[in-house]
């Protein structure tokens, strides 16, 4: 197995089972194609033998590799879904166990900082965004010695009571926990304030290690804390937000293809290059594809022109 798959909590292999069913606009689709029958390099064609995603929230959508003619499914991607979930968790992982490893190559510490809620329990999420957007600028703002925030990492948290913390990985010098507390209340967190140095080797259990602390973030990265995140707001929020320099740039794309890369590698199957088209599945019956920047419409394989949808 790839260490990259190894290091990730919840990973699973290529080739996991398809769901039995598709969704009734693909399922007619098919059902139409299988009757008039299908060229190859058609998009009928390739949805006949589509790779399906376990994605409940899946929309019809599919990516279509036109020099293979295959074409899989495309899954919600939300971090509330019981599927998509559990890869999202995977990439951010990977992102912030990258930034830990990226900073440490540089010479840099890193520290853990824990930010409550500053109206005991009553803060919305627009607020406890904005307080953090707040703390943010001070802590990275250019001081002698260096700031005292460079890059950072940082998870949400949403408690059991409703309550808001937000878990922060971050770089940069020093700074005392008075002046940090200070720094937070006025930025309108609350008065616990919690910061250690993560270290780069130490036992598994302890608070300060890496192990522990990529743990612990990802314990609140999952469906149910997605749920309770969105519960609290009418916008959808990300629970993990990260600088642009933190670990040299990995977003959670970038992460995911990763991972998606490493999970190849150990099924023995190599990466499909493309080029790819986007498909998406109407409700009559008809696809539109999308090459580039231009879309075009097909009719299911035998069907009249005359009687195609404009």
């Amino acid at each position: 197995m790839s260490p990259v798959v190894a290091a990730m909590p919840g990973s699973r292999a290529v080739g996991a089972q398809r769901p039995p069913s598709l969704g009734p606009s693909a399922a007619r689709t098919i059902s139409q194609t299988q009757r008039r029958g299908a060229s190859s390099g058609s998009p009928y064609n390739a949805l006949l033998r589509a790779r399906r995603t376990q994605c409940p929230n899946a929309r019809g959508s599919y990516i279509w590799s036109l020099s293979t003619d295959r074409a899989s499914e495309i899954a919600c991607g939300r971090w509330d879904c019981s599927w998509c979930q559990w890869r999202k968790r995977a990439a951010a992982c990977l992102i912030l166990q990258w930034g830990l490893e990226t900073a440490w190559s540089g010479g840099e510490r890193v520290r853990f900082l824990t930010l409550t809620d500053g109206s005991r329990g009553k803060m919305t999420v627009a607020d406890f965004y904005k307080a953090w957007n707040r703390l943010r600028v001070a802590l990275a703002r250019d001081r002698p010695g260096g700031a005292y925030m460079k890059e950072y990492a940082a998870v949400v948290e949403v408690q059991k009571r409703g309550a808001l913390h937000l878990h922060v990985l971050m770089t940069g010098r020093y700074v005392p926990q008075r002046k940090l507390v200070g720094m937070a209340m006025a930025a309108g967190f609350g008065r616990c304030t919690d910061i250690r140095e993560v270290r780069r080797v130490a036992r598994d259990r302890e608070k300060g290690s890496a192990a522990y602390v990529t743990k612990q973030l990802a314990g609140y990265l999952t469906k149910q804390s997605a749920v309770a995140l969105a519960a609290k707001t009418n916008e959808r929020r990300r629970p993990l937000r990260t600088s642009r320099g933190w670990g040299d740039g990995i977003t959670m794309r970038g992460a995911m293809r990763l991972l998606a890369d490493a999970w190849l590698e150990d099924a023995g199957k190599d990466r499909d290059s493309g080029p790819f088209a986007f498909v998406q599945v109407l409700a009559g019956g008809d696809v539109l594809v999308r090459v580039g920047s231009e879309w075009q419409r097909h009719q299911p394989p035998g069907a009249n022109p005359s009687q195609a949808v404009r």
